[in-house]
Parts: structure tokens; C-alpha cells; sequence
């Protein structure tokens, strides 16, 4: 979607550039802290937050008009939303449901992550010539919360049935 933007935006790509760095490094600075969070508090109420908070990014990118807006919806808000719902987080809860076989279990996760993405992708394109880019970010933001959210709801718990709960999930 970087290209459309810049076109409709007049906006050079270093500008867009400088965002895109910034979700990457602060997503890296922030799974730490998702980590410790994780281990203290419920890993639903995390994931909830997060894709809640990645959701809020992607809505405000598509009202953005200025690069510093751009960055700050998505090189902050986004990538904090996006790295409390990222694979280190998802790997947390893999290995705590499957102690025996998590190596083939986050296996699993981790191509499952590849396959939606893939599949995003082709819709996010689609939508991307026929609506154009802020369509497809307010699409992409209430998919995400639409779809995960409530499985983040419904499916997540800390722990498996029968384990010793350690939080309120």
C-alpha cells in the first residue's frame, strides 16, 4: 500500500521508509515487554488489547494526511498493537498448550501465519485497485478485530483445561 500512498499523497518513499523502520524497531523494543506482561497477566487480556490497539493504528493510517501522522499510527500505534499479537507471543501459547510436541506445534503456527498472509495479501490487492488504500486500511483494521478478537475471546485461555490457572483466563 506504500506506493498508492506516496502517489496520492505526494509524499517521497524515504518518507514512508522512516515509518515502516520505526514499526520494526519499535515492535522489536516492545516484545520484551509483551514477554514480561505475558508471564505476569492473563494472555487473553494481552492478545485483546493488542489486536484492539493494532486495529486503532490501521483505522487512523487511513485518515492520515501528513507523514508524521503516518508515523505515529503506524510506526507507534500499529506496532505496538502488532507486536502483542505477534509469533512470540502466539509461541508463548503454543508452548504452554503442547509442552510434549512444541516444536511441530509452533511449526504449524508459524506456516499457518505464512498461508494468512498470503491470503490477505491477494484480498488487500484486490481492494487496493478497485477502493484504493484507505479503504483497505479500515478493511484490513475491522477484519483484524472482526475476526480475531473474537476468536482471541472464545479460544485463548493461559493455560490448558486441567492445568493450574495462574491469572484470570
Amino acid at each position: 500500500m506504500l506506493k498508492p500512498m506516496s502517489e496520492d499523497l505526494g509524499w517521497s518513499r524515504g518518507a514512508l521508509t522512516v515509518s515502516v523502520t520505526s514499526f520494526m524497531v519499535i515492535s522489536a523494543l516492545a516484545m520484551p515487554m509483551y514477554g514480561r506482561l505475558i508471564d505476569r497477566y492473563s494472555l487473553r487480556l494481552i492478545l485483546a488489547i493488542s489486536v484492539v490497539t493494532a486495529g486503532l493504528g490501521l483505522t487512523l493510517v487511513s485518515f492520515t494526511r501528513e507523514p508524521w501522522q503516518f508515523l505515529i499510527c503506524y510506526g507507534v500505534v500499529f506496532a505496538i498493537g502488532h507486536a502483542g499479537f505477534s509469533i512470540s507471543t502466539i509461541s508463548v501459547m503454543i508452548s504452554r498448550w503442547f509442552p510434549k510436541r512444541p516444536g511441530i506445534a509452533n511449526s504449524i503456527a508459524i506456516s499457518g501465519n505464512g498461508v494468512g498472509q498470503l491470503v490477505i495479501v491477494a484480498i488487500i490487492a484486490s481492494l487496493l485497485i478497485s477502493q484504493g488504500w484507505r479503504f483497505s486500511y479500515i478493511a484490513l483494521s475491522i477484519t483484524t478485530i472482526a475476526i480475531v478478537l473474537p476468536l482471541v475471546i472464545i479460544l485463548v485461555r493461559s493455560n490448558p483445561p486441567g492445568e493450574e490457572h495462574t491469572d484470570s483466563s
